[in-house]
């Protein structure tokens, strides 16, 4: 990179790890037109919003007397955060990904690379995979109140060592802390986001069906199946359906439900349900992990429906139509001061 400039010239580099009275990781000893320059630099194996700052916090405390000297902050990928992170802060920032900001007195270096690597897509979707989800969803519940984490796994039904991994990838990015009294989410709106963005719809088959019936007396047929004396949930309301309980937005035709395989003999029958190609009135995604349902809530007596949370990724991923949906439920019920 230095290279690509004309004026700016790389005299050495010396890597002072081992030496405790200087503390960075390399200095490179530069020639920026015909003043010499330092360029001290912390690299981090991660370029997430925690690492940057300890190392902008690191490189600020060092102070050298002899010349003019700059900082620059490397990592394999420095997330698009961590970039204005370090633009607040002076720093400069270098990644192997091609993401480049260099200020030298008169010289301006700066290079901005749209995608993100491999790695850090995997890594991000692992934190929306189905168990890593259930404890997201249980945080968003109520995310400004702090909990254990025995108590997230125990709602969650996860392990603690789930719970602890999240909390890690939560914490990296700068959507969560711990406090004395538990882990609280700072950013749910950023994790909102991101999560909308890196959505897996549930896994299942989803059948289509056609039914007479409709409007108040259909709700009244499948209250009886949604009823809590089952146990667990079985069957709920999901996207534009659950939407209409939540914030209505706009009617839809067909009912959308989430249903385990148990309930479909008793949902075909109580519904008089009949097989259709075109024209399908109702469509039910049969579920082969029961996560989403854990978080069903009851807006009216007997009725479930999808969470909000679940309810905005589902409409969020459902066309233009459903993004409006989506944006209009998050004004009315996902909305939170910052922590």
């Amino acid at each position: 990179m230095l290279e690509q400039i004309p004026i700016v010239h790389l005299e050495g580099a010396r890597f002072e790890q081992n030496d405790p009275n200087v503390g960075a990781d390399a200095i490179l000893d530069l020639m920026v037109g015909d003043r010499p320059y330092r360029l001290v630099c912390e690299v981090k194996s991660n370029g997430h919003p925690r690492a940057t700052r300890d190392a902008i916090s690191q490189l600020k405390h060092w102070t050298f007397h002899a010349g003019p000297v700059a900082t620059i902050f490397l990592a394999p990928y420095i997330s698009e955060q961590s970039r204005a992170l370090c633009v607040e802060a002076g720093v400069n920032y270098f990644d192997l990904f091609g993401n480049t900001r260099l200020h030298l007195d008169n010289v301006f270096y700066e290079r901005s690379v749209a995608d993100k690597p491999a790695s850090e897509r995997r890594d991000l979707k692992s934190l929306f995979k189905p168990k890593s989800a259930r404890v997201l969803r249980w945080l968003l519940r109520d995310p400004l109140t702090p909990v254990r984490l025995q108590e997230i796994a125990d709602g969650a039904t996860v392990s603690l060592g789930q719970v602890h991994n999240v909390k890690e990838g939560l914490i990296a990015r700068e959507w969560a802390e711990t406090t004395p009294d538990g882990l609280i989410l700072t950013d749910p709106d950023s994790l909102l986001d991101a999560w909308r963005e890196d959505y897996e719809a549930q896994h299942g088959q989803t059948r289509q069906y056609y039914t007479i019936h409709h409007g108040e007396a259909l709700t009244e047929r499948l209250k009886p199946l949604m009823a809590r004396d089952r146990g667990e949930p079985v069957l709920m309301l999901g996207s534009y359906s659950a939407a209409n309980w939540l914030a209505p937005y706009g009617r839809s035709e067909t009912t959308f439900l989430y249903a385990w395989p148990e309930i479909l003999p008793d949902l075909e029958a109580v519904l008089s349900l009949e097989p259709a190609a075109k024209g399908a009135n109702i469509l039910v995604k049969v579920l082969e992990e029961e996560s989403v349902m854990l978080d069903a809530v009851e807006p009216a007596p007997d009725l479930l429906v999808s969470s909000p949370v679940q309810t905005y990724l589902d409409l969020y991923n459902a066309g233009e139509r459903g993004r409006e949906a989506a944006e209009f439920l998050r004004r009315k019920g996902l909305s939170w001061p910052r922590a």
